[in-house]
């Protein structure tokens, strides 16, 4: 069995750093390693980038100077694509609705994205709420604000959603916000009550594997 610590083929052990993320439901290791000649940073062999979070509430900040309150679209489009594109290489890992954000709890935590700490789900004749928590986001970060700042949060959550529902959300909203105060950020995001189902080929997936 080969050392997981050990440098990959061509890093040699100046090049290497490995990390263990454990918590409560962090339950795999990653390992980073570093290659500063390539320029190179990879997790579990697959390559990554890093900046610090005020470099990247700079992006943001910019972003809102040039666009304006068009800022808010902008923001909440490529949050969603993050999202979706976390759906694409996790929807094997979601079995319940539980699964729904422990799961994305895991990639964002790992990541430094603070922490999704719970989802409700709310159902009613109108609509279908996902209220989830999120700790610690980067967005709200050291942030001071009148409002609710953190949009690209916002869309993380209705990609994931849309794309494990294959439908589009009616709304999303965050109703709670650190930079204004609160002990945590909470994030709305709606449906309509028909489209809130398990997807057909996972039901089935689930049903074969308790036959």
């Amino acid at each position: 069995m080969s050392n997981p610590s050990s440098p990959p083929p061509g890093l040699s052990e100046n090049q290497h750093y490995s990390t263990y993320a454990r918590g409560k439901r962090l339950n795999s290791a990653l390992n980073l390693y570093r290659a500063p000649d390539e320029g190179v940073i990879r997790e579990n062999g697959t390559r990554i980038i890093t900046f610090r979070i005020r470099t990247f509430q700079r992006l943001i900040e910019k972003c809102e100077k040039i666009f304006g309150t068009g800022a808010i679209v902008i923001l909440y489009g490529e949050g969603m694509a993050v999202g979706e594109a976390g759906m694409e290489y996790s929807r094997s890992q979601i079995a319940s609705d539980e699964d729904l954000w422990t799961v994305l709890d895991k990639l964002v935590a790992v990541r430094g994205w603070g922490r999704i700490t719970n989802m409700k789900i709310s159902r009613d004749d109108d609509q279908v709420a996902h209220v989830f928590r999120w700790k610690n986001t980067p967005l709200a970060y050291e942030k001071r604000k009148d409002g609710p700042v953190c949009d690209f949060c916002r869309g993380i959550l209705a990609g994931w959603l849309q794309a494990y529902y294959g439908k589009k959300a009616v709304d999303s909203k965050e109703t709670r916000c650190e930079a204004v105060g609160d002990p945590y950020c909470e994030f709305e995001i709606l449906f309509k009550p028909a489209i809130v189902k398990k997807p057909e080929r996972e039901r089935l997936d689930v049903h074969k594997g308790h036959a």
